[in-house]
């Protein structure tokens, strides 16, 4: 009876290794189909993530585009502001220099009719409104004239003689004078449209 116990507890032995040898063969496939659903994860991720880069790279590039388009929008607007004020400064200097030289016409005519005879000037120079005058008579009594007629007119203010000194030419005695004064620049009123007419022939036609 031990003698069989024996050689049957020797029998067993071979059966568990056959059945290790069958475990065995059966996590190869196992293995390699998990092999397999792990690359093809990783391939799935790997696509999702190289689409997502893509698309986030395009949203990018436009967004840089359109920065690039606003920059030189704001850039095109800049340089037309500026286009804009210096026209705007242009004009308004000529305008000025209109006004300028149209005053400096009517204070030439008012000095020019202020001259007596046998008096001329030599230089006229003024800053603002204020005006150096010089120039030559032949007699002292005429730049006395020359000087009342400046202060009687209504277009001088201020009128101050510097003095005058004598020189001989050509055998005639010749004053040299020079003399500041104030131009009063006297604004234009617009001309009032007379409507008395209009109104009276309206009267009569309506009569």
């Amino acid at each position: 009876s031990p003698e069989k116990k024996d050689v049957a507890g020797g029998a067993a032995e071979p059966r568990a290794v056959s059945e290790e040898k069958k475990a065995g063969k059966l996590s190869t496939p196992s293995a390699v189909a998990a092999g397999v659903i792990t690359v093809g994860i990783i391939g799935f991720l790997y696509m999702t993530q190289a689409k997502t880069l893509d698309d986030k790279t395009n949203q990018l590039n436009d967004l840089n585009a359109k920065k690039t388009t606003l920059k030189n929008v704001e850039t095109t607007l800049a340089e037309l502001e500026a286009a804009k004020n210096d026209l705007t400064r242009k004009v308004g200097l000529i305008s000025k220099l209109r006004s300028q030289q149209q005053s400096t016409v009517k204070m030439m005519d008012a000095v020019s009719n202020a001259l007596p005879e046998w008096v001329w000037l030599t230089s006229l120079g003024f800053s603002g409104n204020r005006l150096s005058l010089a120039g030559k008579a032949i007699h002292n009594n005429l730049i006395a004239d020359f000087i009342n007629n400046l202060k009687a007119s209504n277009d001088f203010s201020d009128v101050q003689f510097q003095g005058s000194t004598k020189q001989t030419q050509a055998g005639v005695d010749v004053f040299n004078f020079t003399l500041n004064c104030t131009y009063i620049e006297v604004e234009e009123k617009p001309a009032v449209k007379d409507t008395t007419k209009s109104t009276t022939t309206g009267t009569n036609k309506a009569g």
